[in-house]
């Protein structure tokens, strides 16, 4: 990246959801001549992204932006929080979510009213889904709500609480089709009993905490 160039936010991969509230990475100018881009957020490593990929190739995975990209960031990504997430959320009376204010940025049309975004570094950023995702969890449990149980997955679906609540909550038919689908998903392979074994553990920590 060019030095002393403040980098403009382009895009969010992976177009997040209305209904989800979660992180996802960005592409971010790389000169101020727009003739090339570069990824930032990713779990493996960043990338080039040329102009054609940009307009071609990735149309309809991401989602058009225009915002700065706050300097003196090493691996920043955008905080996501769903339209449709945050009035589920309201609803619900879920554990409270991060304040938006002028800090946040809305997407281009046609995809304004989509969600709303920050940029952090993905290890904060990560912390706040973690902490939300913990204490949903825990009140899910307590309230035996299957709907806010079910917001954990639109967050952090393969967190331990989040499968923990979703299983205990789910209605006692639906129980095991979410145990089969955990199995399935789960790349470890563990047995039923092992998992349900794990599930029993959190659900032990996430009550505790509650107390």
């Amino acid at each position: 990246m060019t030095e002393n160039y403040q980098s403009t936010i382009v895009a969010l991969l992976d177009k997040p959801s209305t209904e989800s509230f979660g992180m996802t990475g960005l592409i971010v100018t790389a000169n101020s001549f727009n003739e090339m881009y570069q990824t930032t957020g990713l779990a493996s490593s960043n990338r080039i992204v040329t102009p054609y990929e940009l307009k071609n190739q990735l149309r309809g995975h991401i989602l058009e932006v225009q915002s700065p990209l706050p300097v003196n960031l090493v691996n920043p990504v955008a905080l996501w929080l769903g339209s449709e997430f945050y009035i589920k959320a309201t609803e619900l009376k879920a554990p409270p979510l991060p304040i938006v204010d002028e800090n946040w940025h809305q997407q281009l049309e046609p995809d304004k009213n989509r969600g709303k975004y920050i940029i952090k570094e993905s290890t904060e950023t990560y912390k706040i889904l973690d902490d939300w995702v913990t204490e949903a969890a825990g009140e899910a449990l307590v309230r035996n709500n299957y709907d806010l149980a079910v917001l954990t997955r639109w967050t952090l679906p393969f967190h331990a609480a989040t499968k923990a609540a979703l299983y205990y909550t789910a209605p006692t038919s639906e129980k095991k089709i979410e145990l089969g689908w955990q199995l399935m998903t789960d790349r470890r392979k563990i047995s039923a009993e092992e998992l349900l074994q794990e599930h029993e553990k959190v659900r032990s920590q996430l009550l505790e905490r509650k107390g």
